[in-house]
């Protein structure tokens, strides 16, 4: 990934912990990137973790609604992960609420997943 985004792929879900700022220049570079790990990897879930990122312009909504779209034609499930104040209310105001699941802290996401994977587990033994 860029040198501003982590990635960790576990249990099939590819998880992006976004930069500081996402901009023109860093959402075309992050963009590449995230097709490229969706196209490689087959992931079940993709989570944007937008807990640092503090600036985002129209590039970053345009990235966002974008995977939103990448991921429904693979079929996969998409989420953003605990917005700063700042980009949650970018967010809202843009209507991506209603388009994409948009999750708490990560603690709070973390104890969900668990609890899915936890449920699914249960359903199979079944």
């Amino acid at each position: 990934m860029t040198k501003d985004v982590r990635s960790d792929f576990e249990n099939g879900v590819l998880t992006l912990k976004m930069p500081d700022e996402i901009d023109h220049h860093s959402a075309k570079l992050i963009r590449a990137e995230a097709d490229s790990r969706l196209l490689t990897l087959r992931p079940k879930k993709l989570v944007m973790d937008l807990s640092g990122t503090r600036f985002m312009d129209s590039s970053g909504l345009g990235l966002i609604l974008g995977r939103a779209r990448n991921c429904e034609k693979l079929k996969v499930d998409y989420q953003l992960r605990d917005p700063a104040p700042q980009v949650k209310t970018i967010l809202m105001l843009a209507g991506v609420d209603g388009i994409i699941k948009i999750a708490g802290t990560s603690e709070e996401f973390k104890e969900k997943e668990e609890k899915e994977i936890i449920e699914k587990k249960e359903g199979e033994k079944r």
